[in-house]
């Protein structure tokens, strides 16, 4: 775990923010063009595809890293996993925005009151783009407890110049009249779920029972078959004592992700069409 030791502490990012990071590291790491350690690089690389098995943006960089990172090669230049990288980044750079262009064609956010969860970097770049066109949204976003991820998010969207709401989500009811719509990131999409922090199936419930649309927001690259997401939905419980201390003889679980019917939501928006509906 040396090459990625704050990547594998960081519990609050989401999954565009910890793929940036990677790339950071990996383009730190090969700066020198030296020889890279290659059992260890792909051992590390292994072990970060299974401490966040629910983020696809890992899955998908980390697979193609490791298929350029073939078992007939033998050496590893700096250079050559630099090149790799921006490659990747160049291919991928503007998916969000482009995602984030395509739901704004369909769907006017100037003065609507939006329910935003957890801390997603699509979620920010949607937020960017309409800070860019000048239009005032306002912006409900929920804690995301345990982690409190949304206080992040919630400074983020605020120093856009946005007005920002921050709310316990299990408060929803409370306001879901004040809110119009609502708009998840996703950290990976399969045919007939998509996962996401904790907490999104019963926001999703709500907005449903109450009659108001949710969408997500998401690259064609969190797109999962579902035969082989099985492979990556098993998650490790979190520490315990981030939601209870001293509870002697009880058993405490503690998650982060959670599955969510596709049905439960009115559009999917990425940077392709056509747009996907249920």
């Amino acid at each position: 775990m040396s090459l990625f030791k704050n990547i594998f502490n960081d519990r609050v990012s989401g999954s565009g923010s910890l793929l940036k990071k990677l790339e950071d590291e990996l383009l730190f790491h090969g700066s020198s063009n030296e020889i890279i350690n290659l059992p260890e690089l792909i051992d590390d690389l292994q072990k970060l595809k299974n401490t966040f098995p629910q983020f696809a943006l890992f899955h998908h960089f980390i697979t193609e890293l490791l298929n350029f990172l073939s078992p007939e090669r033998d050496t590893l230049y700096g250079k050559q996993l630099t090149t790799f990288v921006h490659a990747y980044k160049e291919k991928w750079n503007r998916s969000q925005n482009r995602a984030a262009e395509q739901l704004l064609q369909q769907i006017s956010l100037d003065k609507k009151n939006v329910l935003v969860h957890s801390n997603s970097s699509a979620i920010f770049c949607l937020a960017k783009l309409l800070s860019e066109r000048n239009e005032k949204t306002i912006f409900w976003q929920t804690l995301s407890s345990p982690a409190n991820e949304g206080k992040i998010q919630a400074q983020k969207i605020r120093n856009l110049h946005f007005d920002v709401h921050l709310f316990h989500e299990d408060a929803l009811s409370k306001f879901i009249h004040q809110i119009d719509l609502a708009i998840f990131g996703a950290d990976f999409i399969s045919d007939t779920f998509f996962i996401n922090k904790t907490g999104s199936f019963a926001l999703s419930l709500i907005m449903q029972h109450f009659h108001k649309p949710v969408y997500v927001l998401a690259e064609t690259r969190k797109f999962i078959p579902v035969k082989e997401a099985q492979n990556i939905m098993d998650e490790a419980p979190k520490p315990p004592q981030e939601i209870a201390t001293g509870m002697n003889d009880i058993q405490v679980y503690n998650y982060y992700f959670e599955s969510i019917p596709l049905s439960f939501t009115d559009k999917i928006f990425t940077e392709q069409e056509p747009f996907m509906k249920f």
